[in-house]
Formats: structure tokens, sequence, C-alpha cells
């Protein structure tokens, strides 16, 4: 067997024994659609970094010398999903010794029902900018684990409302610390006044992007390019 093929095969099994630690009763229908939310964007950058593993290079910053060249707004969108995959890797390494049976977008669902408050299922989904159908599924698993529970809407009975259940407070407070340390670990030794640059600088595009998200989904990608453009 061609070596690739090999590796490809063990990386493909390891996902789908971490897919059955959060979803034992999942079937191959839902490994498919937790695999393409959760590892399909990020398997390119992640097959190198597994192979280094075994054997460290003297320079780390070796492994993300590739972005440098290209455009300023490539550097900035790659550095930003990296980002995400360090927050991801620290909240697995975390609970190594222990059952983590809820993942990072979960975690936001449960954050996000705690905060609103009787959420609808398509508030809580917008919320956590997920698609309706990855949300839904989502929702429904953690009713499932008894994390979040379902309450009729008394002013229209055709809608439910999502709020955490008592499991999922408990859930919230033993994750509250940890996601705290986790954040600070992330955000490295920045200053306060870099912190505050970076913070305002985010929450300016989470707003800009707020609007494309919502009110412009049947625009393309070519598109919004021009309208960014203007």
């Amino acid at each position: 067997m061609h070596n690739k093929t090999y590796r490809e095969i063990i990386q493909l099994i390891s996902i789908y024994e971490e897919f059955k630690q959060q979803q034992p009763e999942g079937d191959v229908a839902n490994f498919g659609l937790w695999l393409s939310e959760q590892h399909i964007p990020t398997m390119l950058e992640e097959e190198p970094l597994s192979l280094l593993q075994e054997s460290p290079p003297k320079d780390p910053a070796s492994l993300t010398n590739y972005y440098q060249k290209g455009e300023k707004e490539v550097q900035i969108t790659i550095l930003l999903l990296r980002m995400y995959r360090y927050a991801k890797a620290y909240l697995k390494r975390n609970y190594e010794d222990q059952q983590l049976d809820i993942s990072l977008e979960e975690f936001g669902f449960l954050a996000g029902a705690e905060y609103m408050k009787n959420a609808t299922k398509t508030a809580l989904i917008n919320a956590n900018l997920q698609e309706i159908t990855t949300g839904t599924e989502i929702i429904k698993r953690l009713i499932k684990l008894n994390y979040l529970e379902e309450t009729l809407n008394p002013n229209d009975k055709r809608s439910k409302y999502i709020n955490l259940s008592e499991k999922g407070k408990q859930k919230m407070e033993q994750m509250r610390e940890k996601m705290t340390k986790i954040a600070h670990i992330t955000c490295a030794q920045m200053t306060e006044i870099q912190k505050d640059e970076l913070l305002q600088m985010l929450i300016y595009l989470n707003e800009f992007h707020l609007e494309n998200f919502f009110q412009h989904k049947e625009h393309s990608i070519e598109e919004l390019s021009l309208k960014i453009q203007k």
C-alpha cells in the first residue's frame, strides 16, 4: 500500500474515533456531517503537522512561513483560522484525561443559550453563525445529552424555546474556568493596549460580516468582492 494512502487511512480512523467519542450513537450520515463541519476545511493543513509531530522541527516558525508570500488579506485570514485551530487543540488537550463529550462549536451553543435565554432554534443557530441543518443537528445532540431543553412558546404553540438544563448549567460551570484559561493562552502575552487594539479590529470585522452573512446570502463571492471595493 502506498505510504500516503496508508497515512490517510490512519488519519481517517483517528478522526472517526474522535467522532464516536463525541457522538457514540452517531451513524455514517452523522459522521459525514460532523466531518464536513469540523475537519475537511483544515485537513490539508493538518496532514503536514501530524507528520512533523513525529520529529519536531528545530524552527517551529517554519511551519507557518508558507503564508507570508500571500497578500495581506490572505495572511490575515489564514492567521485567524489558525487561532481557531490553536484554541480547539488546547481545548482537546485540556480534556485528554477526561471524556470530552462536546466540541468547541457545541460549547458556543451552550454559551448562547445561557446568554440569550428562551431562544428559538433559529435565533440560537444564527447567533452561532451555523447553517440551519448543521445547527439543528447540534441542538438535537445537546438535547439528547440533556445539556439543552425545549419548552413550548406560550405565545406561539408552533415554536419552542431552547434553554440550558440543570445539567447544562453544571457543564457550563465546569467548562467556564477551563475556557477562560484557554482564552488567556490563546491571547499569549499581549499587553492590555494590544488586546484593546485587536478587540476593536475584531469587533469592526464582526459587525461588517454580520451584514453580509445575513443580508446578502444570495450574493456570490464575486458580487461581495465588488461590494467591498466600492
